[in-house]
């Protein structure tokens, strides 16, 4: 996950590791969709994510910025628009 991502919340990717870590222990979401995918440009894909966190099936809709950098695809997240 770290590897494909970008996660503003964080320092360094050391924080996000050990941050990571724990979450994994926690409950995580059981059903996550991707939805619509709008390209804005050549470098930027905005897309639309459905998460079910665990309350009967009541989505969270979320739109991720996934944006080309040094020919990598990363997802941005903390950054939910």
């Amino acid at each position: 996950m770290i590897r494909y991502s970008i996660d503003i919340r964080y320092k360094d990717d050391d924080a996000r590791r050990k941050e990571y870590a724990s979450l994994l222990n926690q409950d995580a979401p059981s059903i996550v969709i991707f939805g619509k995918m709008t390209a804005v440009d050549c470098n930027l894909v905005m897309a639309q994510v459905e998460i079910d966190e665990g309350n009967f099936y009541r989505y969270r809709t979320l739109t991720l910025p996934i944006y080309k950098i040094d020919d990598q695809w990363k997802v941005i997240l903390g950054a939910a628009v």
